[in-house]
């Protein structure tokens, strides 16, 4: 069974400190430190003995970039 998430209007879904996730880059919402996953795996605590909150990043492929800058230099 899985666990519902908590939901930010703001920043989307929520992941805490000791979570199983996917590989991807996360950042902690209150100091902003960015983890990179390169594999999937656990969410590390935070450095100040308090529970961390974690969002997770949008990531931009080089070939999404490109289009974007040749769709913004037509218009």
């Amino acid at each position: 069974m899985s666990k519902k998430r908590e939901m930010d209007p703001l920043l989307g879904e929520l992941y805490l400190a000791g979570e199983v996730v996917p590989a991807g880059e996360y950042c902690e919402i209150n100091d902003g430190r960015q983890i990179v996953l390169k594999t999937g795996g656990f969410l590390p605590a935070s450095l100040d003995g308090h529970v961390a909150c974690y969002r997770r990043l949008p990531r931009y492929r080089p070939q999404t970039l490109r289009a974007q800058s040749a769709a913004s230099e037509r218009s």
